[in-house]
């Protein structure tokens, strides 16, 4: 309750603004003796006599302060002020405390499964590249059916899992990496002596957001999850391979029209694995090489070929594939050929 009944003497000496209230539904009158401006909004604040001796709490319109008490208001709106800064900036960090204290391990359960997702896409994206632009159309214009037109009619295929999978970016690996060195780097600093309010002011205006952003990777590995099933997988493969197979008057880049159209990436049990061409020797030997298990297994348990402690390089792994002597990458990136396709209209295997 408002201390409304409580009169403020025209020689009061102003102590403190302890607190804040409005707007009010109804108005109610200034303390001050002499004002009794009707107001909604206002400070509650102690008083004391013409000696500063504390003598009672009463209520102060937020524009009659100012008027009744000239600097010492403008000081202890200031004090007041700081102290509110104070109290919400206290709440915040134990707020972030709390919430990273919950998603930093679960954020780091999962980074085993963002390292698979990772090397996954990036395998695709460098050697399936038309699957993936198939998929993507199927989304984008297809609700997520591959399909084919045959006979006047439109034949469905498959139907996409983790659509989101195949349309956004790369990029749940190196948000969560982000936010785990973020929020860590904080909780470090929490914790040392040499902590200034303006370094954790900036630091947590960075993480109010965290659990948006864990919930954006969250959702990101979800997606991934679906897609790279690795029964699901291998039915994209077949339906992209059934879309090449029933429009004859279009081939990939790279082959001769009556040449066998052949995937650069297959499935192996639950092993993605690459196709490699030994371009260095100029010989034609082809080999498959083990790029990463699918398997879903419990968090913190995947296996990806570079073996159990694998730590994807993001920088290198972001970059063009290296050329061989013949347009073909080098074989120290395991063979790979991109297959970077403009599709033809008639090609398409989208369809509404």
């Amino acid at each position: 309750m408002l201390p409304t009944d409580i009169i403020i003497p025209r020689d009061a000496t102003l102590l403190e603004i302890r607190d804040s209230y409005g707007p009010l539904s109804e108005e109610v009158r200034c303390g001050l003796e002499g004002c009794r401006t009707p107001h909604k909004r206002g400070f509650i604040v102690s008083f004391g006599d013409t000696s500063g001796v504390a003598s009672g709490v009463g209520i102060v319109g937020h524009v009659c302060g100012q008027n009744a008490f000239g600097t010492n208001w403008l000081e202890a709106e200031q004090a007041y002020d700081a102290k509110v800064r104070a109290a919400e900036m206290d709440a915040a960090r134990e707020r972030f405390l709390v919430r990273s204290g919950r998603i930093l391990p679960e954020l780091r359960a999962a980074l085993p499964r963002l390292k698979l997702h990772y090397i996954a896409r990036r395998v695709l994206e460098k050697n399936a590249a038309f699957v993936m632009k198939t998929c993507v159309e199927a989304v984008k214009s297809s609700h997520g059916r591959i399909g084919i037109y045959r006979g006047g009619q439109h034949r469905i295929l498959h139907r996409l899992e983790g659509e989101s999978f195949w349309t956004t970016g790369n990029n749940a690996l190196p948000r969560a990496t982000e936010l785990d060195v973020e929020a860590t780097s904080f909780q470090e600093y929490l914790r040392s002596p040499n902590v200034t309010k303006k370094e954790a002011e900036r630091r947590l205006g960075n993480l109010t957001d965290i659990e948006h952003r864990w919930g954006l990777v969250s959702k990101a590995m979800q997606a991934a999850e679906s897609a790279l099933q690795p029964s699901h997988l291998g039915k994209v493969f077949e339906a992209v391979d059934q879309v090449i197979r029933s429009t004859p008057h279009w081939h990939p880049p790279g082959l001769e029209p009556g040449d066998e159209w052949q995937l650069n990436v297959r499935l192996r049990g639950t092993v993605l694995e690459i196709r490699a061409r030994d371009v260095q020797s100029g010989s034609t030997r082809e080999t498959w090489i083990p790029a990463v298990d699918l398997v879903l297994q419990p968090l913190g348990a995947s296996r990806v070929s570079e073996g159990p402690d694998f730590q994807p390089d993001l920088e290198s792994l972001s970059k063009p594939p290296v050329q061989g002597p013949e347009g073909n990458e080098s074989a120290g990136d395991a063979g790979e050929r991109p297959m970077d396709v403009d599709r033809s209209p008639e090609s398409s295997s989208g369809f509404g």
